[in-house]
């Protein structure tokens, strides 16, 4: 959010903090609709879905500006900055509410079928940062190796470190004193 304002900065966060709890409240009523109000809700919901849907992925996506949707607008190409806490939240939100739209009955389809790729490909990032993890681990496990082989072999040629205690340098000796 660099150049902006901070009342502008401020009135952006707000928007964004609003526009998640509105998806909460939304999961909320889709599970647990108020009591004769059931087809009601659903209805509304599975009317409106695709428009729901498609706003939470533009606003998590960065292609509009949290709060200002607009289905017939032309998108620039240019992305919109949103906080890295929005898109977290967003991101948990999204997915929840494509699945209670779904069971609700709503057309949703290629949304349920995006998630199912994104969660795969989290997953793939997953293994793969792991397994990195674990070449790093190695190496490290093997520099350690070395480290302690050097030590081993070379002791009675390379002086020691300082001792603490007496600031003085004790150098093992190789060859006894009495001659």
């Amino acid at each position: 959010w660099s150049g902006k304002s901070y009342w502008e900065k401020k009135s952006m966060a707000y928007n964004e903090d609003v526009f998640v709890l509105n998806c909460k409240t939304m999961l909320r009523l889709l599970c647990r609709p108020p009591r004769n109000f059931e087809p009601l809700v659903t209805g509304h919901f599975r009317t409106r879905a695709e428009l729901i849907l498609s706003a939470c992925d533009g606003y998590r996506k960065g292609l509009f500006r949290v709060g200002y949707y607009d289905p017939g607008a032309k998108r620039s190409g240019q992305k919109v900055e949103v906080s890295s806490r929005f898109k977290s939240a967003m991101d948990q939100v999204y997915g929840e509410l494509v699945g209670a739209l779904a069971k609700a009955g709503a057309s949703v389809g290629h949304f349920v079928e995006q998630v199912r790729l994104e969660k795969e490909k989290k997953a793939n990032e997953k293994d793969a940062a792991k397994k990195k993890g674990k070449i790093n681990a190695n190496g490290a496990i093997a520099k350690r190796v070395v480290k302690k082989l050097k030590k081993i072999f070379f002791l009675g040629f390379l002086p020691e470190k300082k001792d603490q205690k007496s600031k003085t340098i004790s150098v093992p000796l190789s060859v006894p004193l009495s001659a």
